[in-house]
């Protein structure tokens, strides 16, 4: 536990920051605000960004924070970025170092709030999650596993929806990635189980998740379990084998076809950020479009700084029968930023040496004495 943190625990009655990215919620936003005021907890702030909405949110939003004058509601509006941007653009703005992060179409439980500062002051955690009631277009109960440092990057245990949580511990982790449409929390929440933190897990529901048909969950994460855990590793490639990455990498030029729409949106968003345009160029290899690919694995190594191993790695498989030199010399680069990746590499190098050598030697054959 930070000392930020601690400190604000240690006061009779700690301020607690909700933050809600928006986008197109209108109909379900007053409810998920007034799971909120239903805590009926005095020393709050409700942050709310709309994403740049097609839809009456905004007008919704500001009729609820005109009828409840006494709560304060900070409201904040912008262009479409995604709602990773939105985290990350509310929890730096928030007051207060203990933050409940939630959907507006979700609903908080009553005595959420409460147990949950309670929970942290007893086991020093720095994240807080339960159990959660699913409704809509699927009736369910999830009951995710304990928090477990090492499982969460084959399984993810915890909902950026449904949790609360030290700001320091964002600020540690750097955020949400924007380039992530979705998976945006498993992403990080992996991230962060890498900074020793402890986290406590309610064995009850303390929020209801909705799932609509057109819901990032239900759109874009059902169904394609394999796909989405072959994308969080190609986001998180330091954190895994090098053979499970470039399996993934593999595998996922069998992401569905919606997806590649999703990253180009990211990619218009935050065109700085390497992944967009990592997981674009896996969409072109898988339609046999070198060219595309190669101009995007290019993009996305000069985007990063310290993880590009894996698309200097594709870029070499890419070159290898037409530039076998141009690939020798990606894949060396590649196993500099990776040395573990030599027992992956050092082959492919001394194959692609030696074609090299054969065909500088060929031309000038020496002539017979």
């Amino acid at each position: 536990m930070t000392n930020t943190l601690a400190q604000e625990l240690q006061t009779s009655t700690p301020s607690v920051s909700v933050i809600m990215p928006l986008f197109n919620k209108a109909p379900f936003l007053r409810e998920g605000i007034e799971g909120v005021l239903q805590q009926r907890y005095p020393n709050l702030e409700i942050l709310v960004r709309d994403d740049g909405s097609s839809d009456d949110s905004r007008e919704v939003l500001q009729s609820i924070a005109d009828q409840n004058p006494n709560v304060d509601i900070k409201i904040f509006t912008g262009e479409n970025m995604g709602v990773s941007f939105g985290r990350n653009f509310l929890i730096e703005r928030a007051s207060s170092p203990v933050i409940v992060s939630q959907d507006p179409d979700d609903i908080m439980l009553p005595g959420f709030i409460v147990e949950a500062i309670n929970a942290m002051r007893s086991t020093g955690a720095r994240i807080v999650y339960s159990d959660v009631d699913v409704f809509g277009v699927q009736e369910t109960q999830w009951k995710p596993p304990a928090f477990d440092p090492f499982g969460i990057r084959y399984a993810n245990c915890i909902a950026a929806s449904f949790c609360m949580m030290d700001r320091d511990l964002w600020r540690a982790v750097g955020g949400f990635d924007l380039g992530l449409p979705f998976n945006e929390d498993w992403s990080f929440f992996i991230r962060a189980a890498q900074e020793g933190i402890a986290v406590h897990r309610f064995n009850k529901p303390f929020f209801r998740h909705r799932q609509t048909e057109s819901g990032l969950y239900h759109s874009f994460i059902f169904g394609n379990w394999s796909h989405n855990l072959h994308l969080v590793m190609i986001a998180n490639p330091d954190l895994y084998p090098v053979e499970e990455v470039l399996e993934a990498a593999r595998r996922l030029r069998e992401m569905p076809a919606s997806w590649k729409q999703k990253f180009c949106n990211a990619n218009e968003q935050v065109p700085t950020n390497p992944l967009p345009y990592l997981v674009l160029a896996i969409a072109a290899l898988r339609d046999n479009d070198n060219a595309s690919a190669r101009s995007l694995l290019e993009h996305s190594i000069q985007s990063c700084s310290k993880r590009e191993w894996l698309a200097l790695h594709l870029l070499a498989e890419l070159t290898e029968s037409t530039e076998p030199q141009l690939a020798s010399t990606f894949y060396h680069h590649a196993r500099i930023r990776r040395p573990d990746l030599a027992r992956v590499v050092n082959s492919r190098i001394d194959h692609l040496l030696a074609q090299i050598r054969g065909a500088q030697a060929t031309p000038g054959a020496h002539p017979r004495t």
